[in-house]
């Protein structure tokens, strides 16, 4: 009867442990898939941050030949501005004389 019991007990502790073990067997499992599904995440991020540095870039550039485009006309305007500065004054020192 004692050796019985005895292996009943370590009947129950065995079933005890395995549930133990399966339940952390399902913990690490459910942690791996959510490691692998960070991972994934992590990749489809850094995809994106690159695609928006080149955009970045992009924008930077075509700022850079807007900007350019603006000096330009402003030279322009102030080219013209004195071009009629001197008509205007030719004309007034012309009838001064």
């Amino acid at each position: 009867m004692k050796r019985r019991r005895r292996l009943m007990v370590s009947n129950r502790s065995w079933w005890n442990w395995r549930r133990l073990l399966l339940r952390k067997k399902s913990e690490l499992e459910e942690s791996v898939k959510q490691k692998l599904k960070l991972e994934e995440a992590l990749r489809e991020s850094e995809k994106k941050v690159a695609a928006l540095e080149s955009s970045i870039l992009q924008l930077r550039e075509e700022a850079k030949e807007a900007e350019r485009a603006i000096l330009s006309l402003n030279e322009k305007a102030v080219e013209t501005v004195e071009n009629i500065d001197r008509g205007v004054n030719g004309i007034h020192d012309d009838e001064g004389k």
